[in-house]
């Protein structure tokens, strides 16, 4: 397992981490590429992921499928991306965020879309073997 997807139902929306390697030098840090495809764009770049963050996230995902919590965000440290998911009153949940393009001033890309508890609780299942694999739990 080195991915994890966000994918809505009828695969219209697409973000997905994949190719995630933890560094050599024993940090807790994993190098990953970011692809993210609409109906209207595709994004491809690199990123940085730390096992924190990525912990966070699960345990935030973990949350909101339980025990209701209303918005979780994924922004990891250093990076210029940020997920959010919030969940709506008619218990859907809607995803959406931004990614930045450092090496072009002012270009943000800004995204929304909504996703089914299933696809929520597919990314939190994918999240938890991702740590279970690399031993991160």
């Amino acid at each position: 397992m080195n991915e994890l997807q966000i994918v809505n139902e009828d695969s219209s929306f697409y973000i997905c981490f994949h190719d995630i390697k933890p560094y050599a030098n024993g940090t807790l840090q994993f190098r990953s590429l970011l692809d993210m495809r609409t109906t209207i764009f595709n994004v491809h770049v690199d990123c940085n992921l730390y096992i924190h963050d990525l912990k966070q996230w699960r345990d935030d995902l973990l949350a909101m499928l339980q025990w209701g919590y209303q918005e979780v965000v994924f922004a990891p440290l250093g990076e210029f991306l940020s997920i959010t998911l919030r969940l709506e009153s008619d218990d859907s949940i809607s995803v959406y965020g931004n990614i930045s393009n450092t090496s072009l001033p002012q270009s943000t890309l800004e995204f929304y879309n909504t996703l089914s508890r299933d696809d929520v609780q597919s990314l939190y299942e994918q999240l938890d073997s991702l740590l279970l694999v690399h031993n991160m739990r």
